[in-house]
């Protein structure tokens, strides 16, 4: 299975493909497209919302199942 985790930080991938490092997840993220990278407007109410217009825009795009890491203070959630 392939994830896209839609980040272009190479510390926030490496942490994550540890995590999943048992599973049978082939882990990429955005720079590893080797294309351009829609914008996405964040026009949610929230963090949260805009993670899943993030995850629509990146699957609509790239047709891989997408991750979106958001954490605040009193929240983590992923998409």
């Amino acid at each position: 299975m392939r994830l896209l985790y839609g980040t272009t930080n190479p510390a926030k991938l490496s942490s994550m493909k540890q995590v999943l490092d048992k599973l049978s997840i082939d882990m990429i993220g955005l720079r590893d497209l080797n294309t351009r990278i829609p914008e996405v407007e964040e026009t949610g109410n929230d963090p949260l919302e805009n993670a899943v217009l993030k995850a629509h825009t990146y699957y609509d795009t790239f047709h891989l199942l997408s991750l979106i890491h958001i954490s605040e203070p009193t929240r983590h959630a992923q998409i």
